[in-house]
């Protein structure tokens, strides 16, 4: 993924406004921005405006965050099938048959 700063302010805490990230595949399609603000997160698909984005808390954030990490804990780990065992295959000889 490519992820670019829209606007940068010099100050480093985040305001109302927040901060802006474009997010791009590595090919360059355009999926969406990512506004991060103090009060959360929105997620802005396509061309969509901030105020037509999903919106999250950082509460809300937080908590799909842990319990995606406790889904992950809780799968079962892959089992490995067995591998078929094919019989050799008859090699053809180059000598004609006896006839």
């Amino acid at each position: 993924m490519k992820v670019n700063i829209k606007s940068f302010e010099v100050q480093m805490d985040l305001k109302k406004k927040g901060m802006e990230l474009e997010i791009r595949n590595p090919d360059g399609t355009h999926l969406g921005d990512l506004v991060v603000t103090m009060s959360g997160l929105t997620w802005c698909q396509g061309k969509k405006s901030r105020r037509n984005g999903i919106k999250r808390t950082w509460k809300q954030f937080t908590d799909d965050m842990q319990s995606y990490r406790k889904e992950r804990k809780q799968r079962k780990p892959r089992v490995k099938r067995p591998r078929l065992i094919r019989p050799p295959l008859k090699r053809l000889s180059a000598q004609p048959a006896a006839s």
